[in-house]
């Protein structure tokens, strides 16, 4: 039986907390919001909180429906090689931390969405990422300038063979590979 863990009301400085070694667990982050809420989501000074924790999902209930914002970053979620889902927005889009290795050693990650504006997102190790999530990513960049999503080479095999039809300025592009071109983003193979 995993082990749930409930974040307390309205903490939004998650900078550390660990599940302890030899258990595995689901974490629910709720009542997120506040002031943040209206200028498009929750955010949250996350240093390493989940660096090498063995959370399988990591759910965060904000009160903005917008997702959550990470004001601090910086190797979050690194090493975390049993997380499977996020299951809310990452929105990169607004406080635009430096996210370089917050995704390394996040091994069995299927499931994330992230919204960015000038970041490039690395998901290296990702070899289960879903093509959905991807396409999320690219559909909700509001990059003014180029950007890479990097993914294991298993993901990128998935982006490569992708055969769906995307419409962006008026203009169809086939696959995910030439619609992310089309908004100046490259999707790249670790």
């Amino acid at each position: 039986m995993l082990a749930i863990y409930k974040r307390p009301i309205n903490q939004q400085d998650i900078t550390s907390f660990f599940l302890g070694a030899g258990n595995s667990g689901r974490t629910s982050l709720t009542n997120l919001g506040g002031a943040n809420a209206a200028q498009g989501g929750a955010t949250m000074k996350m240093g390493n909180a989940f660096n090498t924790t063995i959370f399988e999902v990591i759910k965060v209930v904000s009160t903005a429906v917008n997702g959550f914002r990470m004001n601090t970053a910086g190797g979050v979620f690194k090493n975390s090689r049993y997380l499977k889902r996020i299951e809310d927005i990452i929105r990169l889009d607004i406080d635009n931390p430096t996210m370089s290795t917050d995704f390394v050693g996040c091994y069995s990650l299927e499931y994330v969405h992230i919204k960015t504006k000038t970041k490039n997102i690395d998901l290296p190790d990702s070899s289960r990422l879903l093509l959905d999530c991807v396409v999320f990513m690219v559909d909700n960049a509001v990059n003014t300038t180029a950007i890479t999503i990097t993914l294991h080479a298993t993901a990128y095999a998935r982006c490569q063979a992708d055969t769906t039809e995307y419409t962006y300025q008026g203009n169809t592009y086939t696959g995910i590979l030439a619609y992310a071109s089309a908004k100046n983003i490259t999707i790249a193979s670790a």
